[in-house]
């Protein structure tokens, strides 16, 4: 009885500050107690994080029925979002909100820290997962079941959250949601580029031989903070080379995608100026709304452009799922490329993030689109 009532009132949890490789194999096991007529009773919940489940590392729906069970749950204590859970003894405590950000900058790698981050939420954005592009995932790497292993924060983890979204260029950056026809949720980034288009990945568009369904765009969000409301989509776009049936392995040179909007909410927010100069060594700044982090807060990283091809800019800068399709700048603050994939397969692509360079063809195209 006790566990039917715990499941019904289950508490959903997002993971932050863990690293893939931690989770795999493992399982995360939870004792919530709950005092009933002076009689401790407790259940026992086990959650397994298998390395094939792209959310292991993002996003979990914990059956830890803390709310219903135990006097630490947002049910008792108004304002609480956030826990400590320690992995290896399952003691779960509070943590004051000012401290989660400070708390989930570290990424634990191996068995050296035990404490992770649990978050309260009932925003469907906690079921948010990252669109991998099909390349990344067909060539990347595999842990021993043969499961993806996402890997694009190059330790160590210098990502920054933004403070104020409301002033360009971070009121320009915008949280993009979407289904597939399954109706999973999936996040991605963006750019806005005129009043009523935002660039994006062309993975975040199109994937997997089907177009992304109910997308909406959210400018500047920050956190709970929606400073611009959000709009929904009329028309999607993206590179005729990336819906191809080439392979998936010569169409990564073509992730690139568009959303005409419903609205023109980038006359409140500004746009970016699409740029075509970059230089090696020249400063590379990505921004977006990774999955692994405090949900709907943007955050940037700063680094350099370590090698340029005709199509692809490639750097060091940190990002992770969920920052696909967010906008890179250069010195100049011109969008300069559009953030796609993390590490895979060989060469500079193994070692370096990227992005799809904004060429001189395709800054004609992308106006066209937006002609449209």
């Amino acid at each position: 009885m006790m566990g039917r009532y715990c499941q019904r009132n289950q508490v959903r949890l997002r993971i932050l500050a863990l690293s893939p490789n931690y989770w795999a194999n493992k399982s995360i096991a939870a004792t919530a107690r709950r005092r009933t007529a002076g009689n401790d009773q407790q259940e026992h919940v086990t959650k397994s994080f298998s390395s094939d489940n792209t959310h292991k590392s993002i996003v979990a729906v914990l059956l830890l029925s803390i709310s219903a069970c135990t006097n630490l749950g947002p049910d008792h204590n108004p304002g609480l979002s956030s826990l400590v859970y320690n992995v290896e003894t399952g003691v779960v405590t509070p943590l004051a909100d000012e401290s989660v950000n400070e708390a989930s900058n570290g990424q634990p790698e191996g068995a050296e820290s035990e404490n992770v981050i649990l978050q309260y939420s009932d925003d469907p954005d906690v079921l948010v997962k990252p669109r991998y592009p099909s390349y990344e995932i067909s060539e990347g790497s595999r842990d021993a079941n043969s499961g993806f292993i996402p890997y694009s924060v190059i330790h160590p983890d210098e990502r920054i959250a933004a403070i104020d979204t409301t002033k360009f260029p971070e009121s320009a950056t915008v949280q993009i949601r979407f289904q597939n026809k399954k109706g999973s949720a999936f996040g991605c980034s963006g750019a806005l580029i005129s009043a009523n288009f935002v660039l994006t990945a062309g993975h975040c568009v199109y994937d997997d031989g089907e177009w992304s369904t109910n997308i909406i765009v959210k400018p500047g969000r920050n956190g709970p903070a929606e400073p611009f409301g959000l709009c929904g989509v009329e028309k999607l776009f993206a590179l005729d080379f990336w819906v191809s049936d080439n392979p998936v392995g010569d169409r990564r040179e073509y992730d690139l995608g568009g959303l005409k909007l419903d609205c023109s909410i980038g006359t409140d927010t500004g746009f970016f100026d699409m740029g075509t100069t970059l230089q090696l060594g020249e400063q590379s700044v990505v921004r977006g709304y990774p999955c692994d982090r405090v949900p709907n807060k943007q955050y940037h990283s700063v680094d350099e452009f370590t090698s340029v091809t005709e199509r692809k800019a490639f750097y060091q800068n940190d990002t992770f799922g969920c920052m696909s399709g967010g906008p890179v700048t250069g010195e100049s603050g011109e969008l300069v490329a559009i953030h796609t994939n993390g590490l895979h397969n060989g060469g500079r692509w193994a070692s370096n993030n990227a992005a799809t360079r904004l060429t001189a063809e395709l800054i004609a195209l992308i106006d066209d689109w937006t002609a449209r």
